[in-house]
């Protein structure tokens, strides 16, 4: 088996990297294993192979609290994902909320963070998708922000009516749902239409 490894360094071998004007690497046999250069060699492995992508899942945590460079770097990768996205026609991502505050400090984060990768969503034509969370302590299982679907459903409508277009929507995860005691119709019913990816497991 032939593994690929991913990095979230930059190729630099170029000064722009063709991937992100939508165009084939100019140099395949030097570019650096990075996030935009296997964007390129898995495009090509799935249309040979006929796959296609339905989400694509950015790196997490995105908000380091109390350290801005690395939040700034992760939040970097995360662009560069998106741009990977609309590569290889993946129509979504999803970007994990930042659950390790209190709610009004989570949700004031949060609207940083998708307001901060707006600007590449409407770009790149890909939804950014907000994911049902739980957070967890010695094993125990507690609620966090977003364990309860109304609190990213409001952040998806407040970001929506601001980017006026839809940029953002639900990914829910029937998992994190199950083991924070969500019942899972009653949960579906009320993300509805802001659904736009699942996670089964």
């Amino acid at each position: 088996k032939e593994t690929y490894i991913l990095s979230t360094e930059a190729c630099a071998v170029c000064q722009r990297c063709a991937i992100l004007d939508g165009q084939p690497c100019r140099l395949p046999e030097r570019m650096h294993p990075c996030v935009e250069s296997q964007g390129i060699v898995i495009s090509e492995l799935a249309e040979k192979h006929g796959i296609a992508f339905s989400q694509m899942h950015a790196p997490f945590p995105v908000w380091l609290d109390g350290h801005p460079e690395e939040t700034e770097y992760v939040l970097q990768t995360v662009e560069k994902v998106i741009a990977v996205c609309a590569y290889v026609g993946c129509p979504a991502v999803v970007v994990h909320p930042f659950v390790g505050a209190e709610a009004a400090a989570c949700r004031e984060i949060n609207l940083q963070i998708y307001r901060r990768l707006m600007p590449a969503a409407k770009k790149y034509g890909v939804k950014i998708c907000l994911e049902n969370m739980f957070t967890a302590h010695h094993d125990h299982i507690f609620e966090c922000f977003c364990t309860a679907p109304e609190d990213a459903c409001e952040l998806i409508d407040q970001l929506n009516a601001e980017a006026g277009e839809e940029c953002f929507g639900f990914c829910f995860d029937v998992g994190h749902a199950n083991i924070s005691g969500i019942k899972q119709s009653e949960g579906l019913a009320y993300v509805g239409k802001r659904l736009k990816v699942l996670h089964i497991n």
